[in-house]
């Protein structure tokens, strides 16, 4: 691992490791990232989204960051 760091050159005392990913978040993470979002996902079903612009992802396709 210190190998495939330094030949991005990150130094390992900058690694961060996350014990507990095997978890789902809890309701308050999920909670945050939902309001953190909320401006770049559009409904399915909302007929005014087919002339919205920007970068946005469906409630379909929200399914990957959600699980």
């Amino acid at each position: 691992m210190r190998l495939l760091l330094g030949k991005f050159r990150i130094p390992v005392s900058d690694v961060v490791v996350i014990p507990d990913m095997t978890y789902p978040p809890s309701a308050q993470t999920k909670t945050w990232f939902d309001a953190l979002t909320k401006d770049f996902v559009r409904k399915d079903d909302d007929p005014g989204n087919l002339d919205s612009s920007g970068e946005l992802y469906s409630d379909g396709e929200s399914y990957i960051v959600n699980d």
